[in-house]
């Protein structure tokens, strides 16, 4: 028999036949239970039907050995399948399967914020709230490592968000993602810039040149930095970087750039004109490099081939489609005009194109680019329609991306004038698309 426990109620049940080997019926039937120590305990039995009878009564009251014994007091001859059983109550595989199951069940529970315990496979993965652990530790958790790797770049850059009660400040900046580096870890040659200004994206403190770090406090995770030139404020995300990634300087030329920055180099170059670093002075005032390189050119005409590149980027425009027809999506547009004393090189145009699938419902889409100059009518610069470059699966989120780089030189020819790009698509499908198109028109010129 198998595993019962204490206080269980059991049903037992036989099967009884006759002399001829038919079921037995209408039966007065006994059953006996016996425990460890031999003492008998009658259960009630009843009729099932069909040779079948059964006790439902006994509840076993202490673990052990038990046994039954079925009997018939009817006269005649019968035949019981199973008269005597034997089971076991208590103990055995359901006290070690619980044992097991509880352990199971600790595996699956969260453990506590930076927990550094390490006997339960749960205890090594972590919990969400962990800190992250920038270094070597026996006691740190995957969460603790994955949330390091999400703030760093190698150990020469890191970043962070800054705290949600932090005060804001031009010069004092607290967070507590970069905290426990040890005091003054950022103090030489680091620098710090805000990558992203929370409430008001693209709006200063964020786009300030590099900071350079003045002081860190590493239980806090406080940083005093250079002032910004408005205040750093709760949820800024920052960017610490080593000094030397800072490829351009972008203090501002107008002012004295930063000692032993590229545009310190550049003003001490140009101001004596012999090369030599050791000496100079900043730029004048109100006058950049570009100015300072179109009066060499003027004054010297060293510089009859210079060229360079002006991006144009239009604003990204997401289109909600849902048509089996070709549709135009809205159009990027860039009012041109070339740089003083500059002459048109080439043109070119970076197309982009993102669709994301809204229904359960596959698609072949068709591309068509087009442009437009000063509102004369729009003309094909590619045509892909008649094998669609597109496909998106029949999953709703399912995304393609589809980008071309084409020379538009013949089509972008004159200053002073707007220029149009849109694209058509045509999907084999009605199902809801959203389009997402951007537009980058790069201008060579030279001067």
């Amino acid at each position: 028999m198998g595993d019962l426990k204490s206080g269980e109620t059991f049903e037992d049940r036989v099967y009884i036949t006759d002399d001829a080997g038919d079921p037995a019926l209408g039966l007065t039937t006994t059953c006996k239970f016996y425990d460890e120590e031999g003492n008998e305990t009658n259960g009630v039995t009843a009729e099932l039907g069909n040779g079948l009878y059964h006790c439902t009564d006994f509840t076993p009251d202490a673990d052990g050995t038990w046994n039954t014994i079925w009997g018939v007091t009817d006269e005649g001859t019968y035949t019981i399948e199973h008269r005597a059983k034997e089971f076991k109550v208590g103990g055995g595989s359901i006290d070690d399967v619980e044992t097991k199951v509880d352990v199971i069940d600790e595996y699956h529970d969260v453990p506590a914020q930076n927990a550094v315990a390490n006997a339960q496979m749960n205890e090594v993965l972590g919990n969400k709230t962990d800190e992250p652990a920038f270094f070597d530790s026996d006691t740190a958790s995957l969460m603790r490592y994955a949330k390091a790797g999400a703030l760093t770049g190698g150990g020469v850059s890191y970043v962070g968000i800054c705290d949600a009660g932090m005060a804001p400040s031009t010069v004092t900046v607290v967070c507590d993602d970069l905290k426990g580096f040890g005091d003054d870890f950022f103090n030489t040659d680091w620098v710090m810039e805000v990558a992203l200004n929370a409430n008001s994206h693209g709006n200063a403190p964020e786009g300030n040149a590099p900071r350079d770090i003045q002081d860190y406090a590493s239980a806090t995770g406080t940083f005093e930095v250079a002032a910004f030139s408005q205040e750093v404020e709760p949820s800024d995300r920052i960017l610490i970087s080593k000094r030397h990634l800072q490829v351009i300087d972008k203090t501002a030329m107008a002012a004295v750039p930063t000692v032993d920055s590229l545009g310190y180099k550049i003003s001490q170059f140009l101001a004596d004109g012999d090369g030599d670093f050791a000496t100079g002075t900043p730029l004048p005032a109100d006058t950049s490099l570009y100015d300072i390189l179109l009066l060499l050119k003027a004054e010297t005409d060293q510089l009859p081939n210079w060229r360079f590149n002006v991006p144009y980027a239009m604003d990204p425009v997401v289109d909600a489609i849902a048509s089996a027809a070709e549709e135009s999506l809205t159009a990027g547009s860039v009012a041109l005009t070339y740089p003083t004393g500059a002459t048109r090189v080439s043109a070119t145009l970076q197309a982009y194109l993102q669709i994301a699938n809204k229904a359960a419902t596959a698609h072949h889409i068709g591309v068509t680019l087009q442009a437009q100059k000063n509102g004369g009518g729009y003309g094909d610069l590619v045509d892909l329609t008649a094998n669609p470059p597109v496909s998106l699966v029949d999953v709703d989120g399912a995304t393609a991306s589809f980008a071309v780089s084409i020379d538009v030189t013949a089509e972008v020819d004159t200053s002073g004038v707007t220029y149009d790009f849109k694209w058509l698509v045509d999907s084999d499908d009605a199902g809801a698309l959203n389009y997402t198109s951007n537009f980058v028109l790069v201008m060579t010129y030279s001067m």
